[in-house]
């Protein structure tokens, strides 16, 4: 695990965090993935309309005796930027569903590392309705 845990241990933590922030965690998860997934879609559509526009006022011998040219160079752009966007994007959904398991488990870790992130997350973390526990109450826990 993160923190040293046997894979056993940390995944019962992740599970009873769960359960206690739940709905915090499918709202973050639902909307953090729907503004990559718009972003993906965008990069696609904009990876095709260039792969379109290289077709078309590029040197004539890039597309020399194919046919529907531009429709082949469309989705072969657009799937091909659709896809490096998604693992690009995979990589930023991936850390903030880990930033915020961490920060979930023990938020005064990025107190002492970075106290302005903790700052504007622990102000969000109010507005969801969630505590933050004091580092003292923690230790006599």
């Amino acid at each position: 695990g993160i923190h040293g845990y046997s894979y056993i241990y940390a995944g019962k933590q992740v599970v009873d965090l769960f359960a206690t922030h739940g709905m915090v965690a499918i709202g973050n998860d639902f909307f953090a993935s729907l503004v990559l997934l718009v972003n993906a879609l965008v990069v696609g559509v904009v990876t095709a309309l260039f792969a379109v526009w290289l077709i078309d006022f590029g040197p004539d011998s890039w597309s020399k005796g194919a046919s529907d040219k531009e429709i082949v160079a469309g989705l072969v752009g657009g799937f091909g930027g659709f896809g490096i966007a998604s693992i690009v994007f995979s990589l930023v959904d991936g850390a903030n569903k880990a930033t915020l398991v961490l920060f979930a488990e023990n938020p005064h870790v990025l107190e002492h590392t970075n106290p302005d992130d903790f700052g504007r997350l622990s102000k969000v973390w109010s507005l969801l309705g969630k505590e933050i526990e004091d580092d003292d109450d923690e230790a006599k826990a």
